[in-house]
């Protein structure tokens, strides 16, 4: 499958620590004949990061956002309907190490049934080593809630 363009958009930053997004929807190019090719959702989001300090005043970063998605209901390459995503961003740096952690949820406007309420859990850990080499480790965790996939959920190790 290709993402062309993967819903990049145009970022605003109007305030000093606010941002606002409006992303493009991707066009998804499946590999497979038996699925369409089409575009994916329209989003926007809102940032603010109400606290942060470089790294010789304590090396942290904080940032609430939240994303709204609009479906393009283009052969099913987004969700069915709406959503309202809100996370909470938490970074901090140790040297060359540092550690982040978002907590968000999908919170379908409509529908639940079809898409489930999805708590999300993501956590990546960096190490600089060298001037161009910084492995990562990602674990991404899915808590499903509303639908044929209550209260199950569903964890992912990255490596990079």
């Amino acid at each position: 499958m290709w993402n062309y363009d993967n819903g990049e958009g145009v970022n605003l930053i109007p305030f000093a620590r606010t941002e606002f997004d409006i992303n493009l929807p991707p066009y998804i190019q499946h590999n497979t004949p038996k699925a369409a090719d089409g575009a994916g959702d329209f989003s926007v989001i809102a940032k603010y990061r109400p606290f942060a300090a470089n790294a010789k005043q304590g090396n942290y970063s904080t940032l609430v956002q939240v994303a709204f998605s609009v479906p393009t209901r283009s052969y099913k390459n987004g969700t069915a309907v709406s959503t309202i995503t809100p996370t909470v961003v938490l970074g901090e740096g140790f040297g060359n190490f540092d550690v982040q952690s978002a907590l968000g949820a999908v919170l379908p406007t409509s529908s639940v049934q079809q898409i489930d309420r999805t708590m999300q859990l993501n956590t990546t850990a960096e190490c600089k080593m060298g001037k161009y080499f910084w492995p990562e480790v990602e674990v991404n965790a899915s808590y499903y809630h509303g639908s044929t996939n209550d209260d199950k959920s569903q964890v992912l190790l990255l490596l990079d």
